[in-house]
């Protein structure tokens, strides 16, 4: 996963937080938190629309005993 545009929230919310400025601090924050969320999402979604239209993206059952009888 690409993390440099998760960077700059974090930043801010550091920054934030050692300047004692609890503004910038909070829109870090928050910020970062909406990211990690549309992060997860999209890739969610994405897996989702993959596993509907490819066939082979199912994961197939381990093999045991019984199947080779």
């Amino acid at each position: 996963m690409l993390i440099s545009p998760l960077m700059g929230p974090i930043i801010a919310a550091i920054f934030g937080t050692v300047i004692k400025g609890s503004s910038l601090g909070k829109l870090g924050l928050k910020n970062e938190l909406l990211g990690i969320f549309t992060a997860i999402f999209v890739g969610f979604v994405f897996g989702m629309i993959v596993c509907a239209v490819d066939e082979y993206a199912i994961i197939p059952t381990m093999p045991n005993s019984a199947d080779d009888q």
